[in-house]
């Protein structure tokens, strides 16, 4: 559940000793009464248990730990929320059988006792959302669900690790898990289901597997939907496995964007292998394994496979199947320049019986609440630039602050700044930490960023040629300036070698920036970053980026998630990324677009996710762009339980060429006017229970794939597009 949080000091002072607890109000957006959060100050640490009890909803300090030894254990009851911030650490936290309604946000418990939240079993768990807390580089959250426990509509995202230990009994079903970061040696997920009392329904969006040393297993999992799911370096030298994921006895698989590649292919496997599957979808494929297995992907006892759109070259090791259809598949030997036949439109009519058959009843991922846009507000008002110069300045007081503690935490205020404050270096954690945003405010006095990189790395010799700066930037408002964050490659900035990762941004309002609120340009790029509550407004872009080459001064973008986060009147382009080397991995979950030019513009990118969004009042030329002219740089994009209103832009998504696809899943286009995809060129489109219901059109479909779909003419159960003729597979024509 998305959270504004409007902090507002009810008790104070002598009330809060007294208390051991200060009360805020926190008003949620996806409920009809406001939830009041209690304010536990970690000095209260002993009595963490029973003011959670008391209270119900409790708020912890970020960058605090309130555990008290490895053993401490915190029960959560129905109707609870528990808020914490960047690092905040507590006990193990377990939720019983029968418990419900229960928010989880921003807490970790560092493994002393791992799983940090274990679910023991008993009666049914209902509507369970967390957000795992983070503190750097591999602290993600891991998460159990013991043998018993009967879990539907769980939420789980930012975390590191999941064990579903249910062979004998249990379940979890219609559950959704948002971008898996796994940076330790794993099994990042191992789940052991059972027949007798059958998981359905879940979904995986956004995995990023990292050097594991053992693989990730489902068994008899039931359905399964995934969503963008990769695994790099999976092989390191002398722990070499196997694969990287295995599927087994699932009853239907869908894969999107299965991605990923070994560091060591001579002594690598397959890096993923489906046994014992009735249905495998296996759309955008993009995968490089090992020559062990003299393959990419294995398939065992695997009765119907559809691939649709695979990376030309992709190398499969089949037995036991009897079905199957690749559709948009690059022919050998072409490099891509042509596309085979798949065979539907030549199929006999059992062929095609056979093939609508597996994909009825096929649940995509569980609906949920969608986002609302907040009133983001604007704490100086219109004539904020009134008498600016004449302010006080706070930059070297908060710069000696930063340089002294690492992170350093900021009280309520406003704070004008004649330069920007420096932050970030290599081997330790920097950044700062304010009251919140609506109470701590940094202003940029003239035309510069209000916060920059340092370091130089990169640069000569004197420095690091390459290195990771992680950055924790919680509860404030940057405002002005000519960019609210700036990394650069510039003299005195980040550097050419630098990489901003493993950092959390969250609860943040960057506001009335004058080129763009976030800009990297020259440097190393951006990994596994956490974007949280990060509300962008009343600027030409939020993110920009550009670089050159596949070195020092590349600027890629791997594996971002923006989750809960809001863009509003941003006039050009919300994420605007045009380097040369292919950025890839992001998941936007829960975002809002409203009034804004361009959801993205990219020269060069795969692996681009948008779940649960709201796009409203997007007006551009092209909503989703790409300028590359769709030559392979550029695979595909997937956006899943989505809805587009208001105004619409012309082209919702230009994919230029039958090598780029955008895939829509249980999305509603109710915008108007304007068409999904171009009138022109090679447009490619896929639609899977996607639905006009606004005054769009669909436009000129090249290629495609749609199920179930409401799109125009494509309002059939299985229509395929090869070369603009329709093959309607399932329907009457």
């Amino acid at each position: 559940m998305p959270y504004r949080i409007d902090v507002r000091t009810i008790a104070r002072g002598w009330a809060c000793a007294a208390l051991g607890a200060c009360l805020f109000v926190s008003r949620g957006l996806a409920q009809p009464a406001d939830v009041m959060l209690v304010h536990v100050p970690v000095e209260s640490k002993a009595r963490l248990q029973s003011l959670l009890d008391q209270h119900g909803s409790i708020r912890l300090d970020a960058a605090a730990d309130y555990r008290r030894g490895p053993r401490d254990v915190l029960r959560v009851s129905s109707g609870q929320t528990l808020v914490g911030g960047w690092n905040t650490r507590v006990p193990r936290i377990v939720i019983p059988g029968g418990v419900s309604q229960v928010r989880i946000t921003a807490v970790r418990s560092d493994g002393w006792a791992a799983p940090d939240i274990e679910f023991t079993g008993g009666a049914e768990n209902d509507d369970i959302e967390i957000i795992g807390g983070t503190g750097g580089a591999g602290t993600q959250i891991r998460v159990a669900i013991r043998s018993g426990a009967r879990v539907n509509h769980l939420s789980l995202s930012e975390y590191g690790g999941l064990t579903v230990d249910q062979a004998s009994s249990g379940y979890v079903r219609d559950s959704t898990f948002t971008r898996l970061l796994g940076y330790w040696p794993g099994p990042h997920v191992i789940w052991n289901g059972n027949a007798r009392e059958p998981s359905r329904g879940n979904a995986f969006l956004g995995i990023a597997s990292i050097t594991p040393a053992a693989p990730s297993v489902w068994r008899d999992a039931g359905d399964l939907w995934f969503a963008n799911w990769d695994c790099e370096s999976w092989t390191a030298r002398g722990k070499e496995i196997p694969r990287c994921f295995a599927i087994e006895g699932a009853t239907r698989v869908v894969s999107v964007g299965l991605g990923g590649g070994t560091a060591t292919p001579a002594r690598s496997g397959a890096l993923a292998s489906f046994r014992d599957v009735p249905l495998l979808v296996n759309w955008f494929p993009n995968v490089r394994g090992g020559e062990l297995d003299g393959a990419d992907l294995l398939f065992d006892r695997v009765e119907t496979v559809l691939t649709v759109q695979p990376e030309g070259g992709l190398r499969v090791r089949d037995t036991g199947g009897s079905a199957r259809w690749r559709v948009l598949d690059a022919e050998p030997g072409h490099g891509g320049a042509r596309v085979a036949p798949s065979g539907v439109p030549a199929a006999n009519p059992a062929q095609r019986t056979a093939l609508a058959a597996a994909f009825a009843g096929i649940a995509t991922p569980h609906a949920r609440q969608k986002p609302v846009a907040r009133a983001i507000e604007d704490p100086l008002g219109i004539d904020w630039r009134a008498g600016i110069d004449a302010r006080p300045d706070s930059a070297a007081r908060i710069q000696a602050s930063i340089d002294a503690e690492g992170v350093a935490r900021l009280p309520a205020g406003v704070y004008y700044l004649s330069q920007p404050l420096r932050v970030g270096s290599h081997g330790r954690i920097e950044g700062l930490i304010g009251e919140s945003r609506e109470r701590t405010v940094l202003v940029a006095k003239g035309a510069f960023p209000v916060i920059a990189g340092r370091g130089d790395i990169g640069r000569d010799r004197s420095a690091p040629k390459d290195a990771l700066v992680t950055l924790a930037l919680d509860g404030l408002t940057l405002y002005g300036g000519t960019y609210a964050l700036d990394w650069s490659g510039e003299p005195g900035n980040l550097g050419p070698g630098g990489v901003v990762a493993w950092s959390a941004f969250q609860d943040l309002a960057l506001l009335k920036q004058s080129i763009a609120a976030v800009h990297a340009s020259g440097i190393g790029g951006l990994d596994s970053n956490l974007w949280r509550r990060v509300d962008i407004a009343d600027t030409p872009i939020a993110f920009r980026g550009d670089g050159t080459g596949t070195g020092p001064g590349m600027t890629y973008a791997d594996k971002q998630h923006f989750m809960d986060c809001q863009y509003q009147r941003i006039a050009d382009t919300v994420w605007y990324w045009t380097s040369d080397r292919p950025s890839g991995g992001a998941v936007f979950s829960n975002n809002v677009y409203a009034d804004v030019g361009r959801v993205t513009r990219t020269r060069a990118a795969n692996h681009l996710l948008w779940s649960n969004s709201v796009l409203e009042n997007v007006t551009g030329d092209v909503a989703l762009d790409i300028t590359d002219g769709g030559s392979t740089a550029t695979y595909y994009f997937t956006m899943i339980g989505s809805v587009w209103r208001g105004r619409g832009p012309r082209v919702v998504t230009d994919t230029q060429s039958w090598q780029v696809g955008t895939l829509f899943v249980d999305t509603e286009f109710a915008q108007s006017g304007g068409t999904i995809v171009a009138l022109d060129g090679e447009q490619t489109l896929f639609g899977w229970r996607s639905r006009i219901k606004g005054s769009a059109r669909v436009g000129a479909v090249h290629s495609g794939v749609f199920i179930d779909s409401t799109l125009g003419a494509f309002d059939k159960p299985l229509q395929l597009v090869e070369h603009g003729a329709t093959t309607t597979v399932a329907g009457t024509p």
